[in-house]
């Protein structure tokens, strides 16, 4: 699966819940990290199709980027047909050195005659190793230098100080941090332990182990995503899992350690598969299947059809609703709103609130008075037969307000409230001696009692 689908995701879309260790290669590929790979240096290598392009490794490798160049180198020992080649030096080798061991120990009761042909051929056997080591070792050189040309900057010199370390130091010091006295030759397996220990420089030893756990425990598939494109992406993250370090070739590792870096199989992957879907589709699902699943591969076309099924309800629910805001919108667009009123009464266009009656009084209207605010039945102004009604006033009451009796003008309304003023004094004063005289009453009071 190529990355530029995965560049529109976020970790959010893919993963449950906030994560405290991000995986050594995440569900969502960083944009950052596509655009540093489609800006590497590429360059031809020979193979028996042709030229072919292949990327080289720069400076700041992104972790998914890394692996794919792993790939992309093994998939090219595999056209150049160098990949045959290297495992049957490797087994010839093998073959010799069994030979050369079993002829070299000294079985009982051995005759001096057996003796002379045992070690005659363990001769053999050992000249016969050493052409097998040499040629070895010739092959093995070459690869060396072909993954050497496809590193560049910062990666190719961790790479040149990992040979020396490995090849120029005695003693040498393996994986898991045994020291081996000697020189070490090239060989295939020697290869292998010096690209391990260039992993060592962008993943921890813990990564398998890591992203194992990743996949079984923190993803989900993303609502963006089809289920086809989940399951290819779950594929290849199974696939790197055989390619990053494990804690089982390190120093941290104990006798019953098992390696992290085993992809999951055919079963264990679709069963993981399924619990990233919803709860939904899970059920769906086991209505119609009854045994454990084989292969993604093999539930890939029901899936598909399940995720067709809840994309047509999904469909089907937001048409209704759809119509359901469309049918309230209408509703409310026929019930006309009060609208502000204009300069000479009546009320400008709008629509009422939602509810409200219509009320007109025709006789106002007719006058552009307030006609909206009742009914014709209901007017305070007109009669039934459109006669205006005879408006009664209560006559004015001088006694209530005399300051503003007709005609009186400041004069009079200064002199009422001197008037006032006087009285308010008088009553004012009428208050005070009657506090004093219920002062004297009851200290005169406490003294009799004494």
């Amino acid at each position: 699966m190529s990355s530029t689908p995965q560049t529109e995701l976020t970790d959010q879309e893919c993963e449950k819940g906030q994560l405290t260790q991000r995986p050594p290669i995440p569900y969502a590929t960083p944009k950052a990290e596509t655009i540093l790979k489609a800006s590497r240096e590429t360059i031809k290598m020979k193979t028996p199709e042709g030229d072919v392009k292949t990327a080289v490794l720069g400076d700041n490798p992104g972790a998914e980027e890394y692996l794919q160049h792993i790939n992309s180198f093994l998939r090219m020992l595999s056209r150049k047909k160098e990949d045959v080649e290297m495992t049957r030096l490797a087994k010839a080798v093998a073959t010799a050195a069994a030979l050369a061991r079993k002829l070299e120990r000294i079985p009982k009761s051995e005759s001096l005659g057996q003796t002379a042909n045992r070690l005659a051929l363990w001769e053999a056997a050992e000249a016969e190793l050493k052409k097998a080591e040499a040629l070895e070792t010739v092959k093995a050189g070459l690869v060396y230098d072909f993954f050497r040309k496809t590193l560049k900057e910062d990666p190719e010199l961790q790479w040149d100080r990992i040979v020396d370390d490995m090849h120029a130091k005695d003693p040498w010091e393996d994986l898991r941090g045994v020291k081996h006295s000697g020189l070490r030759r090239k060989s295939i397996a020697s290869l292998w332990d010096c690209i391990d220990f260039h992993k060592l420089t962008v993943y921890s030893v813990d990564a398998a182990e890591r992203q194992r756990f990743y996949m079984l425990c923190n993803l989900k598939k993303p609502a963006k995503s089809i289920i086809r494109s989940h399951v290819t992406r779950m594929e290849t993250l199974n696939k790197y899992l055989g390619l990053l370090p494990t804690i089982k070739n390190s120093p941290q590792a104990v006798a019953s350690t098992e390696l992290g870096n085993v992809p999951f199989n055919e079963t264990t992957l679709a069963s993981i598969v399924l619990s990233h879907l919803p709860v939904a589709w899970r059920t769906q699902y086991a209505l119609t299947h009854a045994l454990v699943p084989e292969s993604p591969r093999a539930i890939l076309n029901d899936l598909e059809k399940i995720e067709k099924l809840f994309a047509e309800k999904a469909n089907e629910a937001a048409r209704a609703n759809k119509a359901k805001v469309a049918a309230a919108a209408k509703a409310v667009e026929q019930v006309p709103r009060k609208g502000k009123r204009s300069n000479g009464g009546g009320p400008e266009k709008g629509t009422p609130k939602k509810g409200r009656t219509d009320k007109y009084c025709k006789w106002c209207k007719a006058v552009d008075g307030p006609y909206t605010t009742h009914n014709t039945t209901e007017c305070r102004r007109f009669n039934k037969d459109g006669s205006q009604k005879d408006r009664l006033t209560k006559p004015f009451d001088s006694a209530k307000k005399p300051w503003k009796k007709p005609g009186s003008g400041n004069t009079d309304q200064i002199s009422h409230l001197a008037e006032e003023i006087d009285k308010l004094k008088k009553r004012l004063k009428k208050s005070k001696k009657r506090d004093k005289k219920r002062a004297r009453d009851s200290s005169d009071s406490d003294s009799d009692s004494d």
